[in-house]
C-alpha cells in the first residue's frame, strides 16, 4: 500500500516507531563514546600527536595561511622529530584507502569530570584541517599548511546535547578570519597573540554557554594529530532527517517494516534482455562497455527501482556505476555516488574523465574542501555545458543501428534450429570443437545433400555408421579387399556378387586351373602363376587359332625375313603394282606369301601386315608350340578365351 494512503493510520505510528527505533540504534552505533575516542578523551599518544606551545611564532604563521615546515612547530627539536613522518604517513593512508581527512590541528580542549569517576574528558573544540607534504624521507623535510575551513567538533557537540541539553551554535562559536589572514605591526609572540585571541575569545564563549556540565572549562592548546569523526557527518543527517525518514519506503523497509517491504517487492522491475535491443540509442546514454546483464541492472535502476549488485574484483562494477552516472544525469537527475574508500571513487571519477564527462562530477569529500572552491567547480560546469556545442549524433546512431542488426541477425542464425538436425549452428559448433584432433575430415556436404538431412535420416545415418564401424577401409577405399570399391546398391545386388563370388570360387577358379594345366602338359608352356600371365598365354594361343585358319604350318617353318623386306616395299597401292611389272625378286617373295597363305591372294599390305603378327614371327620356338596347339586339337576360343578369363568366369 502506498505510504500517502497510509496516512493517519495505526499503521503509519508502528511504521513511525520502528523507524524511530532504529535510527536511535544507528546513531548508537555509528558514535563511539568510549575513552578509545580521542575526539572525547584525547591524551598525548607517543610518536602520534605534537603538541605546539602558545608561544611558537610558526603557529601564528600557519593559522594565517602561511605554509611552514612542520619541524618548526616541535617544542624541541630533540623532542622524537621523528613523530613528524609518522603522523603524516597515518595521513596519508587515511586518505588513499579510506578517503579521510584525519590530520587537524585541534585548538582548545573542552575538560569536565566524568560521571563514571574514571579519566575526565578531554574533547578538543576548534578542528582545523592540515595538508602535510612529504619531500623527502627526514623529518625536517616535511612541510604544513592549512588545507579547509575550521569546524566545531561534532563528537563534542553531540555529547554537550545528548548528555546535558546544551545546545550550541556551531556557526556561533567560530572565529571571523578574514579571508587574507591576520596582520600585526609587532614581531615575535605578538603575531601568535592576535590571531589566537580570536580563538580564546570563542573559547570563553563557549565556557560561559556551558555551566550546568561539572567542572568544566576550556583551555588554550594546539595540538597536532590524526583525529576521525567522518561518521558523525551521517549521525547528524540521521538528526536532520526528522520525520522525512518514514516517509521513505526504503529506510522503512531497513527498519523493519513488512508493508514498505512488501511495496518495495511489488515495484520491482525485471528488465528483459531480450528487449535491450530494442531501445533506440536517443535513450541509452552508456560512455564505457557493458554487457546484456550490466546493461539490465543500469535499466532498472534508471527506472526508480531500489538495486544491490553484487561481483567479484574485475567483474566491471565501477563499468556500471559510471554508465548509470552518466544515464541518470543524461535524464536530466542528479546522482550521490557514495563509497567506503576513497579509491573507489577516484577509479569512477578516472573513468568520467576518460569520457570526457569529468566536468559533470563535483569531488565532495574531505574536509580541505572549502565552499568557495565547490562554487569555483560549479562555475567551471556550467562554463563548459554552455560552450558546448549540441552534438549530431544522427549519423552515428543510424550506423549504430544498422550494425546492431546485423549482429542481431547474425546471432538469430547461430542460435535458430536447424529443420535438417534439430540444432542450432552454434550448438553444433560446439558439439564440433569438443571432438579430439583425430577426428578432422575434409568431407564436406553442401545444397542438395545437405536439404536431405533431417532428424529421421540423421538417427538412420548413425546407426548405418554404427553397424559399418567394423568396415571402415572398405567405405575409405583403403582396404587392401577385392570388395573395395564395388558399388551394391541392394540386398539383390549383394546376392547376385555374392553368387557369383561363389560361383567363381567353387566352378570357374578350378576349371580354369585344369584347363591350364592341359596347356602346360600338351604344349610345354610355363604354367601361369598370376592371372595376367594366364590372359597373356590366351591372348596369343587365341591369335594363334586365328591365324592357323588362315596360313598354313609351313609358315611357322618358314624364313619370313626376305618376305616382310619386300613386303614392306609396297608401302602404296602403286608402288606394289609397279614392283609387280619390274622385280622379279618381289613376285617371287610375293608368290610365296600367298601360298604359305593357302593360296588366297590379298593385297601385300594386308600380308605384312598378318605375317608381323606375334604368332607367326619366329620367337625363340614359339612356333612348335603353336603348331602343337594346333594338331592338339585344343581350341583357345573355347576353352581359354582371354575375356572369359577377365570376367572371372
Amino acid at each position: 500500500m502506498p505510504i500517502a494512503e497510509r496516512q493517519g493510520t495505526g499503521t503509519q505510528s508502528v511504521r513511525e516507531k520502528l523507524v524511530e527505533t532504529a535510527k536511535n540504534a544507528w546513531i548508537d552505533r555509528l558514535i563511539d563514546t568510549s575513552r578509545r575516542n580521542n575526539l572525547l578523551f584525547f591524551r598525548p599518544v607517543l610518536g602520534g600527536s605534537i603538541e605546539i606551545p602558545e608561544s611558537n611564532s610558526n603557529l601564528f604563521a600557519l593559522l594565517n595561511g602561511e605554509t611552514v615546515q612542520a619541524a618548526s612547530l616541535l617544542p624541541n627539536l630533540q623532542d622524537r622529530p621523528g613523530r613528524i613522518l609518522s603522523i603524516a604517513r597515518k595521513a596519508r593512508e587515511n586518505q588513499e584507502e579510506k578517503g579521510l581527512q584525519t590530520l587537524y590541528l585541534a585548538l582548545g580542549f573542552a575538560i569536565w569530570k566524568a560521571e563514571d569517576g574514571g579519566r575526565d574528558y578531554r574533547a578538543p573544540v576548534f578542528m582545523i584541517p592540515l595538508h602535510f607534504k612529504l619531500k623527502g624521507t627526514e623529518h625536517n623535510s616535511v612541510d604544513v599548511s592549512v588545507a579547509g575551513d575550521p569546524q566545531i567538533n561534532p563528537v563534542l557537540l553531540h555529547i554537550l546535547f545528548q548528555r546535558f541539553g546544551v545546545q550550541l551554535d556551531n556557526e556561533g562559536l567560530l572565529p571571523e578570519i578574514p579571508e587574507e589572514g591576520v596582520s600585526s605591526r609587532n614581531e615575535g609572540a605578538e603575531h601568535s597573540c592576535a590571531i589566537l585571541d580570536l580563538y580564546k575569545e570563542k573559547l570563553a564563549v563557549l565556557s560561559s554557554q556551558v555551566r550546568d556540565v561539572p567542572e568544566f572549562r576550556a583551555d588554550v592548546a594546539a595540538i597536532i594529530g590524526n583525529f576521525a569523526f567522518a561518521k558523525m557527518a551521517m549521525v547528524n543527517d540521521l538528526k536532520e532527517a526528522g520525520s522525512a525518514l518514514p516517509d521513505n519506503a526504503l529506510i522503512a523497509s531497513i527498519a523493519g517494516d513488512m508493508d514498505a517491504r512488501g511495496a518495495m517487492t511489488s515495484s520491482q522491475v525485471d528488465v528483459d534482455p531480450h528487449t535491450l535491443d530494442e531501445h533506440s540509442p536517443d535513450d541509452e546514454f552508456c560512455v564505457v562497455e557493458s554487457d546484456s546483464s550490466q546493461q539490465c541492472a543500469i535499466d532498472g535502476i534508471a527506472m526508480g527501482q531500489s538495486a544491490v549488485v553484487h561481483g567479484p574484483p574485475g567483474t566491471g562494477k565501477s563499468q556500471t556505476i559510471t554508465n548509470l552516472i552518466a544515464t541518470i544525469v543524461g535524464r536530466g537527475k542528479t546522482v550521490l555516488f557514495v563509497a567506503e574508500k576513497r579509491a573507489a571513487l577516484e577509479v569512477v571519477q578516472q573513468r568520467l574523465h576518460r569520457s570526457q564527462l569529468g566536468h559533470l562530477a563535483i569531488d565532495l569529500h574531505g574536509a580541505e574542501l572549502s565552499s568557495k572552491k565547490v562554487m569555483e567547480r560549479v562555475s567551471e560546469t556550467l562554463n563548459t555545458v554552455r560552450h558546448s556545442k549540441l552534438p549530431d549524433c544522427e549519423a552515428l546512431h543510424r550506423q549504430f543501428v544498422e550494425r546492431r542488426s546485423r549482429l542481431n541477425q547474425h546471432d538469430k542464425r547461430m542460435h535458430t534450429l536447424s529443420p535438417q538436425t534439430g540444432m542450432s549452428l552454434f550448438d553444433m559448433r560446439g558439439r564440433l570443437l569438443s571432438l579430439p584432433g583425430e577426428c578432422a575430415s575434409e568431407v564436406r556436404w553442401r545444397g542438395a545433400e545437405l536439404q536431405k538431412l533431417n532428424p529421421t535420416t540423421r538417427s538412420e545415418v548413425r546407426d548405418l555408421l554404427g553397424e559399418a564401424r567394423g568396415l571402415a577401409g572398405l567405405l575409405t577405399r583403403t582396404d587392401p579387399s577385392p570388395w573395395t570399391g564395388i558399388a551394391i546398391r541392394d540386398g539383390s545386388a549383394a546376392q547376385n556378387a555374392i553368387d557369383t563370388a561363389r560361383r567363381l570360387a567353387f566352378e570357374s577358379l578350378p576349371a580354369l586351373r585344369t584347363c591350364l594345366s592341359d596347356v602346360h602338359f600338351a604344349l610345354g608352356f610355363e604354367e601361369p602363376r598370376t592371372f595376367a600371365m594366364a590372359i597373356e598365354l590366351a591372348t596369343f594361343l587365341r591369335d594363334v587359332d586365328g591365324q592357323v585358319d588362315l596360313y598354313s604350318e609351313e609358315v611357322y617353318a618358314a624364313e619370313l625375313s626376305p618376305i616382310l623386306v619386300q613386303l614392306e616395299k609396297a608401302a602404296s597401292p602403286l608402288k606394289a603394282f609397279w614392283l609387280a611389272l619390274t622385280s622379279s625378286e618381289y613376285k617371287a617373295n610375293f608368290k610365296q606369301a600367298v601360298a604359305l597363305r593357302k593360296g588366297v591372294k590379298v593385297s601385300a599390305s594386308r600380308l605384312l601386315n598378318e605375317l608381323r603378327g606375334s604368332s607367326l614371327t619366329p620367337r625363340g620356338g614359339a612356333s612348335k608350340p603353336a603348331v602343337r596347339a594346333r594338331r592338339s586339337g585344343i581350341r583357345p576360343s573355347e576353352n581359354l578365351s582371354s575375356k572369359r578369363i577377365a570376367r572371372g568366369n
